[in-house]
């Protein structure tokens, strides 16, 4: 919606709130009710408030996805949650119990590779603790073997 549009608005709103005549209220109510309807079935421009969504089109593979979402995770929280999922699961994967028992004692007490991942502030420090939380998940593998 354009300034001017929007100014319009609360001016006529201000102007039929504050009127002392009768009329007057009534004919602004009226104006301002005609404007609205005509902003609505023309020119209709509503600000998109929804989060950013991720795009991966189709075809990557895996090792694509997954970098363009490392990418994505220096500026969007959602993607660092998909990357502590992706570290939850492979340390299910590691456990030789019930690897969904493993994953939400993962995910409920994170160890420190996730909470490196989670710490993480801006996109340097973000690289530094992903690289730091894939070095610990590698002393784990090669401990458990």
């Amino acid at each position: 919606m354009d300034r001017w549009k929007l100014l319009v608005i609360v001016v006529l709103s201000v102007a039929a709130i504050l009127s002392p005549n009768f009329w007057m209220r009534w004919i602004l109510v009226i104006l301002l009710g005609v404007l609205l309807v005509l902003m609505l079935f023309w020119n209709v421009e509503l600000p998109d408030s929804r989060p950013e969504e991720i795009e991966v089109p189709a075809g990557l593979d895996e090792i694509e996805r997954v970098t363009k979402m490392i990418s994505n995770s220096k500026r969007h929280k959602t993607s660092r949650r998909l990357l502590m999922k992706y570290l939850a699961e492979a340390y299910a994967m590691m456990s030789g119990d019930d690897p969904n028992l493993e994953y939400r004692r993962v995910m409920e007490n994170p160890n420190r590779a996730l909470k490196l991942v989670s710490e993480s502030g801006g996109s340097s420090e973000f690289l530094k603790n992903l690289r730091k939380a894939l070095d610990v998940l590698e002393e784990d593998i090669n401990w458990k073997n």
